[in-house]
């Protein structure tokens, strides 16, 4: 084993219709880094939702000895999230806020996909309940496509 990749697929912004605005105050305070904040206005490209296509947002996490440690002791998942964080690991909703800030992906459509970790203040504006896949599992259960 050398490593552990996890991904999430998020809309794309449509490029025939994408456009750029300030963040709002409350965003700009969450997330100084992101000066403008983009969008798709909807087209008949994209048949006017403002997405156009899909495109992921990953996390590795890399299998070392340390790692190994870990999963030959059946440590806990805190333990390895520890590990990973202090390796410098990038999180998934790190890439994600990269590609926000490169105008690929909308704020809403991450926090829709990989939803802001629960210590975040955004994160208690979310419904609670149980999740599948950093969403919110619908009373009937996950969708599932034929």
């Amino acid at each position: 084993l050398l490593g552990v990749v996890a991904q999430r697929l998020v809309r794309r912004i449509c490029s025939h219709c994408q456009e750029g605005s300030r963040p709002s105050a409350e965003v700009h305070k969450q997330y100084p880094e992101l000066t403008v904040c983009y969008r798709g206005r909807g087209c008949r490209f994209c048949r006017t939702t403002g997405y156009l296509g899909r495109v992921g947002v990953f996390e590795l996490l890399r299998v070392d000895e340390q790692v190994r440690a870990l999963i030959t002791a059946r440590r806990s998942m805190d333990d390895f999230k520890h590990l990973a964080e202090s390796s410098g690991m990038q999180m998934m909703r790190a890439d994600g806020l990269l590609k926000v800030q490169e105008g690929v992906t909308t704020l809403e459509e991450l926090d829709r996909v990989v939803p802001p970790p629960t210590d975040s203040p955004k994160a208690n504006n979310r419904p609670s309940g149980p999740t599948v896949g950093g969403g919110i599992v619908p009373a009937e259960g996950p969708r599932r496509s034929l």
